[in-house]
């Protein structure tokens, strides 16, 4: 199905097979089976490796130089692209040059630009939410969709000459290179907050000026157990707990709300408390309400709060994402294959506290930190936004990039 948008002056519809060559993985017995998977060799790249565009290497599978020579089809080299065509239909990824001379999987298709075509280029016009759809109207198959080469073959799109295409891609490499920049950065950043949190929660880092030795306390001595319930219905709201986004409406991440109708005996949590889900804990579903004033939860939830005098509700919220509190939950929880800690087990638990100053002092570091990284984060997703327009408007053409005078 050819692309019934209006094409702009000099540009021309192009099959892929006419601007690139293109090839795909091995199909035959000489399929590297799981066994011939090794720890390291020649990369043996899958749909799974492919992070926004990117192929994450810490997790590769790598087959012999042997297999890899032996194998008729699959070699790829750096600058290629590869896209998905059996399951994720048009998930694509460029080869970088640590990856130079791989293999890769059935699942996937190499697409090597020709002289007349930047791969660059090529690359973001695959990736345009716009090409997957059209892509997609190509696939077949059950259980595990696919579009097989002959369509990816004459699969068209819209192209200019060579030299606008080259300054599109200089345009958006420049975006590429600042998002890169920021992610590095607030990747650093999180490792820093990372490092002073095992550090200085846990007492190995002091603070200047704190010399007061740490009093190792059950939290059950400085958390009380909440259990209000809604029993005049004055509150309709109904969150859950999430080991990413913390408390959040059901409905941002289940398909429908899952709640009881009566939600007479649904506890109240308010703002400043902390809720886990006892089955889920081992998962990491434990937060603190900042996001909403109050709401319900399911009555296997647990609520607590601190007590005040004794505890820093911010220092909390730092430790229990620290390794030492991580061990000891798991110590404290019961079963095997799905975890679960009550209450009993929480309070059991043992941490080591500073004064209340210096829990402050701490608390107001990693506070500083977050701040840091949220800023980064805003600053990264305003120029996403700004990527994305520029995209969608320079590889279509409804913007053009003028000549170099």
């Amino acid at each position: 199905m050819k692309n019934k948008q209006k094409i702009p002056n000099g540009w021309e519809e192009m099959r892929l097979d006419k601007i690139c060559n293109i090839g795909d993985g091995n199909h035959s017995s000489k399929y590297p089976r799981a066994d011939e998977m090794i720890n390291s060799g020649i990369p043996f790249i899958r749909g799974a490796d492919f992070v926004n565009g990117h192929i994450k290497t810490d997790n590769l599978k790598y087959i012999s130089k042997e297999k890899h020579q032996n194998l008729k089809k699959g070699k790829v080299l750096a600058k290629d692209i590869l896209m998905v065509n059996r399951g994720e239909i048009g998930k694509t990824a460029l080869v970088p040059e640590l990856l130079n001379n791989s293999n890769l999987n059935a699942q996937l298709v190499w697409l090597r630009s020709k002289a007349s075509m930047n791969n660059k280029f090529l690359f973001y016009i695959l990736r345009l939410s716009s090409t997957i759809r059209r892509l997609k109207r190509y696939q077949s198959g059950g259980a595990l969709q696919q579009i097989t080469r002959k369509e990816i073959d004459k699969f068209e799109i819209t192209t200019p000459p060579l030299p606008e295409q080259n300054r599109i891609v200089s345009v958006l490499e420049t975006w590429d290179s600042y998002l890169e920049k920021l992610e590095k950065k607030i990747e650093t950043k999180k490792k820093i907050k990372k490092g002073l949190m095992q550090q200085l929660l846990t007492g190995n880092k002091r603070l200047p000026g704190f010399n007061e030795k740490w009093k190792e306390i059950k939290l059950g001595e400085i958390i009380k157990n909440v259990s209000s319930r809604n029993r005049n219905l004055e509150i309709s709201q109904v969150l859950s707990v999430t080991n990413k986004k913390g408390f959040t409406l059901p409905g941002e991440n289940f398909s429908r709300t899952i709640a009881s109708k009566d939600l007479s005996n649904y506890k109240i949590v308010r703002s400043g408390q902390f809720a886990f889900n006892p089955s889920r804990i081992n998962v990491g579903s434990l937060a603190r309400l900042d996001n909403f004033k109050l709401g319900l939860l399911s009555p296997m939830y647990i609520v607590f709060d601190v007590h005040k005098d004794f505890l820093i509700s911010d220092f909390l919220l730092y430790w229990i994402f620290t390794a030492r509190a991580h061990a000891s939950i798991q110590n404290n929880s019961t079963g095997s294959v799905r975890q679960s800690l009550d209450y009993k087990g929480l309070a059991d638990i043992k941490i080591k506290l500073p004064s209340l100053e210096e829990q402050h002092a701490i608390a107001k570091i990693m506070t500083t930190a977050d701040e840091e990284i949220e800023t980064l984060e805003k600053q990264k997703e305003k120029y996403e936004d700004q990527k994305k327009y520029l995209l969608n408007n320079l590889i279509t053409g409804k913007i053009r990039v003028p000549k170099n005078d």
